[in-house]
């Protein structure tokens, strides 16, 4: 059994306009993360609008930075709130959240703020195993995000491999065609509910979807 794909979809609807009514007509990803500019963008933009004019059959997440722990709540929160005036999207994705509990401005509460603001879904990216509350209190959270010779080698913990309170996410890239049907198997073994495999390489690797999609 493979995990269901789920993509960082951070592809400009004016580089790939086929890709992206694939998207919003439904092409089996469990969810997709956009991205217009390290978030929604200081305004608007016409080509997301228009590609989104009719809705999404794809489940869409926002991109929102919290940098670590760095930004403060209220830019994540106005962010998020972007994302639904702009363009309807009501469920979030954090990017590079902290592994532990509380650091500089981030605490598990961003994420109680987020929901009590209307958000739908949040997904946290830490991008490794973090501690277990804060796999707990986010819907979707990334515990692995690197290339696939390293998804190979990587260990989880037992807590995680029988969670399924939440979804695990699993980011591999760096990764051949040939091996990405593998990887996405291995992630399932590992407890991961939804993963991605992609051959894109640093430093933009989720700008490269694979062709099937």
């Amino acid at each position: 059994m493979s995990a269901r794909p789920a993509a960082p979809w951070y592809v400009h609807p004016s580089q790939d306009a086929a890709a992206w009514r694939r998207l919003v007509e439904g092409c089996g990803l469990a969810f997709a993360v956009i991205n217009v500019h390290n978030g929604p963008g200081t305004e608007p933009d016409p080509a997301y609008r228009a590609a989104l004019a009719d809705g999404s059959a794809t489940r869409l997440l926002g991109y929102v930075d919290v940098a670590y722990g760095a930004r403060p709540v209220r830019a994540v929160l106005a962010e998020a709130a972007e994302w639904r005036a702009r363009y309807d999207v009501r469920a979030v994705f954090l990017d590079q959240v902290p592994s532990t509990l509380r650091a500089g401005a981030w605490s598990l509460e961003v994420v109680d703020a987020l929901r009590a603001a209307d958000c739908e879904l949040v997904a946290l990216n830490p991008g490794t195993v973090p501690h277990p509350d804060v796999v707990r209190v986010a819907d979707v959270t990334c515990v692995f995000e690197g290339t696939v010779g390293q998804h190979a080698r990587a260990q989880y913990p037992a807590w995680l491999n029988a969670s399924r309170e939440s979804g695990v996410w699993h980011l591999i890239h760096s990764c051949p065609p040939w091996r990405q049907q593998a990887a996405l198997r291995r992630a399932a073994r590992h407890g991961a509910q939804f993963a991605w495999a992609t051959a894109g390489k640093p430093p933009n690797p989720w700008q490269q979807l694979q062709k099937r999609w």
